[in-house]
Parts: C-alpha cells; sequence; structure tokens
C-alpha cells in the first residue's frame, strides 16, 4: 500500500517564483520593516523619561516627526489603485474594503515614498477634487523619462495639462491630472546648476532666489532643552582636507567662515570643523548659564567666565577629571 505522504510529495527543487508573488512578498517585507522602524521609535521614546509643566493657559510638547504621507480622497478608489500602479509603477501593500465595497484605507509606495488613498465618505465630510471642484495640493514624481511617463499616464486615462517642457531650473516637467482630479508633476533632471546659474535662471523666468540662513534653519528644526546636545566642534589640523574626508563618508556639506568650517547639511545638534588639534568641542544646553559656570566650580570643576556671542552665550569648562567641555545659552531665535 502507498503511503499517502509519498503521493503527495513533490519534487523540492527550487523554482522561480511568480511576478504576483515576488510583487506581494516584497510589499509584506516594506509593511513589517516599516512596522518594526516604528515600534523601534515608541521604545525609544518610552525609555526617556520626560518631565512636562502644564498650565491652564498652554501645554507645551515636543513633536517628533519622522515622515510625512500624503492622503488621497478618491472617487472610485479601486480604480485609482489601478491607474496609480499602470501609470506610475505603484506597488499596493494592503486595502480596507468596507461593506458597501469602499475603499476605507489602502496604502500603496511609488519609489521610495508611500502614501495612502480612500473612496469618498460624504456622510463624514470627506470628498475628492471632483466633489469639491478642485485638488489643493500637487505632487511631484521624479521620472528617468517624463515623455514617456507623461504618454503611459495620459493613455491610463490622465488629462495632460501641460506636455513635457524644458524648464529654466533645470528640468524638464510635464503636468496632468489624474481621472480622479489630483494634478502630478512630472519631473526629469536635465542638467544640474550651480547656486550662480540657478540665480539667474531664476531672474531670467522672473523670480528672485532669496536664501535663508543655514545655521537658523538646522538649530530650529527642534526645541533646545537643558541637558541637550547644541553644537560641536571637531579639531582638525587640516579643515579642507577633513572635510574631504569627511564629506565623502558621511556626505556632509559645509558653509565656511569664522575660520572654520560649519556642517550644513545635517539637523540639530549641528557642528562644524575647527583648525587645531584636541578633543572634540561639545556644547551642551543650560537654561541659566551664570548659574551653572557656578555649579560646576561648586562640583570640583573648573569654568571660564560667560562669553556672549550672536548665537547666544557659552563658557569654556573641565569637569573634576580634567575633561573639557561648554556649557551654552542658545539665543531666542535658536529657539522654538
Amino acid at each position: 500500500m502507498n503511503d499517502p505522504f509519498d503521493v503527495l510529495r513533490i519534487d523540492d527543487a527550487p523554482i522561480a517564483p511568480s511576478a504576483e508573488f515576488t510583487t506581494r512578498l516584497r510589499a509584506r517585507l516594506a509593511d513589517e520593516t516599516d512596522e518594526m522602524n516604528e515600534t523601534n521609535q515608541m521604545n525609544e521614546t518610552s525609555s526617556t523619561t520626560m518631565t512636562t509643566t502644564t498650565t491652564d493657559a498652554a501645554a507645551e510638547a515636543t513633536v517628533h516627526i519622522s515622515s510625512v504621507q500624503p492622503y488621497l480622497t478618491v472617487r472610485g478608489g479601486a480604480a485609482a489603485l489601478d491607474f496609480y500602479r499602470d501609470a506610475f509603477g505603484a506597488v499596493e501593500h494592503h486595502r480596507l474594503v468596507g461593506d458597501d465595497g469602499r475603499i476605507g484605507h489602502a496604502e500603496l509606495s511609488i519609489g521610495a515614498t508611500r502614501f495612502a488613498l480612500a473612496d469618498e465618505f460624504p456622510e463624514m465630510d470627506v470628498l475628492g477634487p471632483q466633489s469639491r471642484g478642485g485638488a489643493t495640493c500637487l505632487f511631484t514624481v521624479h521620472v528617468d523619462d517624463v515623455d514617456a511617463a507623461t504618454a503611459r499616464a495620459e493613455r491610463h486615462g490622465a488629462v495632460v495639462a501641460r506636455p513635457p517642457e524644458d524648464q529654466f531650473h533645470g528640468n524638464r516637467t510635464a503636468s496632468i491630472v489624474d481621472p480622479f482630479g489630483h494634478p502630478w508633476m512630472l519631473l526629469t533632471p536635465i542638467r544640474e546648476l550651480s547656486t550662480e546659474e540657478y540665480a539667474a535662471a531664476g531672474r531670467e523666468g522672473g523670480y528672485t532666489v532669496v536664501e535663508s540662513t543655514p545655521a537658523e534653519d538646522l538649530h530650529q528644526l527642534k526645541r533646545y532643552d537643558a541637558g541637550d546636545l547644541y553644537y560641536f566642534g571637531i579639531m582638525v589640523p587640516d579643515v579642507e582636507r577633513a572635510k574631504r574626508f569627511f564629506g565623502g563618508l558621511l556626505g556632509w556639506e559645509f558653509a565656511d567662515g569664522g575660520g572654520g568650517s560649519h556642517i550644513s547639511s545635517i539637523s540639530a545638534p549641528t557642528g562644524g570643523l575647527q583648525p587645531g588639534t584636541g578633543p572634540t568641542d561639545l556644547y551642551f544646553v543650560v537654561d541659566d548659564l551664570r548659574a551653572a559656570v557656578t555649579k560646576v566650580r561648586e562640583l570640583g570643576g573648573a569654568a571660564d567666565e560667560q562669553v556672549d556671542y550672536d548665537s547666544g552665550g557659552a563658557a569654556k569648562c573641565t569637569d573634576d577629571q580634567g575633561t573639557p567641555f561648554y556649557l551654552s545659552t542658545p539665543a531666542d531665535k535658536y529657539r522654538l
């Protein structure tokens, strides 16, 4: 008598998975990775003890934002998912379908960007562009060939609002409106412009480039509280050589000035390269600099007198074992 399991057994040689299975598996792995990252962030946040004092007038809170996710409302969610897949190569992660057939929530990705959509729910005042009479936002998709991408979107039902055209800012762009009323800009870089070329091209196009101050922008990305690392200065014998090293290693970009080189491409805490030798200068935030200097001395350390700069006050200190550091009170413009 044959063993039933022998009858059911099949060849265990590896086979190539189907494209559909590969797509589903990739989407599932992306979901699992996102959930793991969110869990790790929650664990890191919960492991930090924070004390918040509230009043009847206002309550302060620090908001940590890791990303922004576009959320579309459309009339015809299932058809929209098909369109974004066919026109833009979107990968669907999952969809929640109600008893009435409407999509309550769906998530999908185009490249590295994840976004969501849902059907209209007029009973909740959730309406798409076709019901409201026009969209209020625009989405930009970077593509390898804007002409081909525009033609493909049009074949799948999009309306071409502006055909592909080279622009003064160094990109070739086209504007389309998808079948559900959302406008999209398709963009392909054609040449990289220097800062001077970009400003000149902008003037020809009727625009003036207004530069922001990198240090202020970067410092204002977070609120500085007592004990935070505010700034670091890496002491190096050759600043230009260090710029090449750390730029190549970490992708840092720099803004020269004051004998050193500020790292302009990182968020708070910011830092820079300074000519010299010795340990890295670390600046820690305190609420009352003079009181903190006194405390350093009471604890057996040493501290210079406070020096005031445009960015705030600072005092050079050493702990009771001779380790150097700085205490700083950032100026109001660097605090949110």
